[in-house]
């Protein structure tokens, strides 16, 4: 038996302009097998959440569910939502499922989204809270997958989202799963 020790890097400090950063993540321990023949494999990502709080009163969040860890100091488009947050006394959570590639079409993905999320809220005292998820492209397909999950009562953290928002979501993406399955099932080629 080999034992794997787990760093967490855990963190709460001052962001920019005096927002509160709220940090929790994993180091990614493993590779993630996307064939059954094990020939297509790639690297695993960190898990975890980073909130960022605004200066004044809480009245809600905005969380978004990546494949990856957020970089704070790149220009990315997700963190122009920041100073519109700040005004609107809104919360910003970028959540990583530690999964690149991750549609949540599987329930066990789901259950350990939904207590990160819940992991995420507890720590930047937001539970209770309206929580909006939020996503382009994969990561809205996350948001809505999380949301239906959720909306049909199967979360045991009993957390619903009190909205959604989509943009160029590719959300034919379970028909295109259920297909690859399909032709599995028939040992037929899953690309033909």
């Amino acid at each position: 038996v080999q034992a794997v020790i787990l760093l967490t890097i855990a963190a709460s400090c001052t962001g920019p302009q005096g927002t509160r950063v709220v940090e929790h993540f994993q180091p990614a321990i493993d590779s993630i097998t996307l064939d059954d023949q094990g020939k297509l494999v790639i690297p695993a990502t960190e898990r975890g959440y980073l909130a960022v709080l605004p200066k004044s009163s809480i009245d809600g969040s905005i969380l978004f569910i990546q494949g990856n860890r957020v970089d704070t100091t790149s220009g990315l488009e997700e963190l122009s939502v920041l100073p519109a947050a700040e005004k609107a006394h809104l919360a910003v959570i970028f959540l990583s499922t530690g999964n690149p590639v991750d549609f949540l079409f599987h329930d066990s993905d789901l259950a350990r989204t939904d207590d990160l999320v819940q992991e995420a809220l507890t720590a930047a005292d937001l539970s209770g809270k309206p929580c909006v998820l939020a996503g382009m492209s994969l990561a809205g397909t996350r948001a809505m997958r999380l949301a239906r999950y959720c909306g049909e009562g199967r979360s045991k953290n009993k957390w619903t989202p009190a909205g959604v928002v989509l943009c160029d979501s590719p959300l034919d993406m379970v028909r295109f799963w259920r297909a690859d399955e399909k032709a599995k099932s028939r040992d037929a080629n899953t690309i033909a």
